[in-house]
């Protein structure tokens, strides 16, 4: 069953996230003409701090997901895997296809969106008592 709070929360979250992610990207590379792969890893590191804060102190908030190094620490592995796949298809789809670097982002966020939803509600901030998945 999909809380659609809170996934209007994530989603919220994730939006912002995306808007910010862009714009960093885009700044770093064409501004100050950094490589866009090292451009996509800072704006990683930004973008992943905000994403958890956000969904800590928001999206999940009615859940107690134990401490913050607990619930860090899951999120620091979710968010590995993650940027595992998002900088392998960002170099693919770039440099490889030729795609547009912010559109090749933009297409990796947005289908990485679904399971760091999922993974996240079941994992991260999983409910305790077990009476709703997300």
């Amino acid at each position: 069953m999909i809380n659609k709070k809170r996934l209007f929360r994530f989603c919220a979250i994730g939006g912002s996230g995306l808007v910010f992610n862009t714009g960093i990207l885009y700044l770093l590379t064409d501004t100050a003409d950094l490589y866009y792969m090292y451009s996509a890893i800072i704006s990683g590191i930004f973008i992943g701090i905000y994403n958890y804060l956000g969904n800590h102190y928001w999206t999940f908030k009615d859940r107690k997901s134990g401490s913050h190094f607990t619930g860090g620490s899951k999120f620091i592995i979710l968010l590995a895997a993650y940027y595992a796949y998002y900088y392998g298809f960002l170099y693919l789809l770039t440099s490889v296809i030729g795609l547009y670097y912010l559109l090749s982002s933009v297409l990796l966020v947005i289908i990485g969106f679904f399971l760091k939803y999922l993974l996240s509600g079941m994992w991260i901030w999983k409910n305790r008592d077990q009476d709703a998945v997300l």
